[in-house]
């Protein structure tokens, strides 16, 4: 009897198991939208630290995205990674490359896990995904860095969409959505009306 139930509570989770978000990915999204949706998502995380939104120039072979900086003469003084003290620009050049092999030699694999930056680097995603070249420009700003290889993650080339919703775990609301995955919000269950006693004659 007990393994009978056994069995039928194994059958029970894997009917209501989920695919893996891998299952649920589309192609990643054309090189321009990948540019636009980097430059919206800098501008929203950054927008304090910008005199205005970001925007996308074309390049020979890539796009470029640039940000206008805020100057912030106290905190360029005292931050470990700070602002530049008057405004300026900062650009992030990317490059993509459908063969991994024409990827331009020596450019350090982003880690994303560790410690880690560089003004050159390569990003790379799922295996059969293109990777990205990226160079930073302009103002040196250590926290371009990561904030470039967390937003081209929101803008659909994540290296795992299942990498993607890993952050959320545990989270009462989390809602990740990009072009090639999406997950539903996790919302608590709302508590059951109060049912009041029927008025007296």
């Amino acid at each position: 009897m007990r393994a009978r139930l056994l069995s039928i509570c194994i059958l029970l989770f894997v009917l209501v198991t989920p695919e893996p978000a891998t299952a649920q990915r589309g192609p990643m999204p054309p090189s321009r939208d990948v540019a636009e949706m980097v430059s919206v998502c800098m501008s929203q995380e950054l927008s304090e630290s910008m005199t205005g939104t970001a925007w996308v120039e074309e390049l020979t072979e890539g796009y470029r995205v640039v940000l206008p900086l805020r100057g912030d003469p106290i905190a360029h003084r005292n931050s470990l990674f700070p602002r530049p003290a008057e405004n300026a620009l900062a650009w992030i050049d990317l490059h993509r490359y459908d063969e991994p092999s024409r990827v331009p030699a020596g450019l350090v694999t982003w880690l994303r896990h560790e410690k880690f930056y560089s003004r050159r680097f390569r990003v790379e995603f799922l295996p059969q995904d293109p990777v990205y070249a990226v160079e930073l420009g302009g103002f040196d700003w250590y926290t371009l860095g990561w904030m470039t290889v967390r937003c081209l993650d929101g803008a659909g080339a994540s290296s795992n969409a299942v990498y993607s919703l890993r952050a959320c775990a545990g989270q009462i609301a989390c809602s990740v959505s990009s072009p090639r995955t999406t997950a539903v919000p996790r919302t608590p269950t709302p508590p059951p009306p109060t049912l009041l006693p029927p008025p007296r004659p």
